[in-house]
């Protein structure tokens, strides 16, 4: 029988951490003393990230993988929230400059350099004021031909989407692009929700689920956006819910925990841009929380309300493919 040696090339090695091996690799783990195997995984998988600095919901997100993400504002009782903080795949910092206006229920877009802010309840009003972080401080934009809050939004700085939300009172379906300077009207969606998870970007973005009418109405849905129109995608293959995190590409986007009905789930699914497929259940069930994220590479989601108050928690996500290291048993 041949040996590990004569068919790999080289001995199974004796190593403290994963670092330098390379997929297909079985290497020995001297610090826990068992063998190990680095691989890829074959579903989108979740694990707890640091804290964010204070407990919040409905704030905003952006950020292109799990190592470099931003949020801001966000409802942290008595009052919206100011603050903004950058994260580097460990721990969340503060920056010196804070969001405009104390905000929650944003639309968001952008990477953690460059992102983009729009609608939402700016101190106690529902707003369509626009703001662009550049990396260092925000600047006021054009506004939005509807003001509105806790509408879907996704994109980049110079080319957005915002979706549905709440125009007061009631549910909206306008949708508006934005292409770097000001926001457009286009056709509405085919219904009228808020509080939908959403990714993508323009021309090709796309909505999951939302409250469509009350708390007891929502949807399991999925809508997409291509060049100002929508049309009817597949459904989840999970519950149908509102108030979940969302991110990436209409061809590889990721949903994870939210509100169905009245209980809070933590099924997470995985986009390829006809169907839905099952990832691996987040460690927390929350309801609007900040999210970003690449869905073919990483992300995450923040914050969110818990069945206790608003949460710091943060998850980071791994999409299918991602390099993973399995522990090796004998049976």
């Amino acid at each position: 029988m041949a040996t590990y040696k004569e068919v790999i090339g080289t001995a199974v090695q004796s190593l403290a951490n994963s670092t330098g091996t390379q997929e297909g690799q079985i290497w020995y783990d001297n610090a826990n003393n068992v063998f190990k195997l680095q691989t890829v995984s074959t579903t989108g998988s979740w694990a707890s990230g640091g804290v964010i600095p204070s407990a919040k919901r409905f704030n905003g997100g952006a950020g292109d993988n799990v190592n470099a993400m931003l949020e801001w504002g966000g409802d942290n009782p008595p009052s919206g929230s100011t603050i903004t903080n950058t994260y580097d795949g460990t721990s969340w910092t503060t920056t010196p400059n804070s969001y405009p206006g104390a905000t929650k229920g944003m639309g968001f877009a952008g990477i953690q350099t460059a992102a983009l802010s729009f609608g939402g309840d700016y101190n106690n009003s529902r707003s369509a004021k626009t703001f662009l972080w550049n990396g260092s401080t925000w600047s006021a934009q054009n506004d939005l031909n509807t003001a509105r809050d806790q509408g879907s939004g996704a994109g980049t700085t110079s080319a957005a989407f915002y979706a549905g939300g709440n125009p007061g009172p009631g549910y909206g379906n306008a949708t508006e692009t934005w292409d770097g300077s000001c926001w457009t009207s286009e056709s509405g969606i085919p219904y009228s929700v808020r509080e939908a998870g959403s990714g993508g970007t323009v021309p090709a973005g796309w909505l999951m689920g939302g409250l469509t009418g009350n708390p007891t109405s929502f949807g399991s849905q999925t809508t997409e956006f291509s060049s100002g129109t929508w049309t009817s995608g597949n459904n989840v293959s999970g519950p149908a819910r509102w108030g979940q995190a969302a991110a990436g590409p209409q061809t590889a986007g990721w949903i994870g925990t939210g509100n169905s009905g009245t209980t809070r789930v933590n099924n997470s699914e995985a986009y390829d841009g006809t169907s839905w497929s099952s990832n691996a259940a987040t460690n927390t069930a929350v309801i609007d929380p900040g999210s970003a994220g690449n869905g073919g590479v990483s992300g995450g989601y923040f914050g969110g309300e818990a069945s206790t108050g608003n949460s710091n928690v943060t998850e980071e996500y791994s999409a299918a493919g991602s390099p993973t290291t399995v522990t090796l048993t004998t049976s």
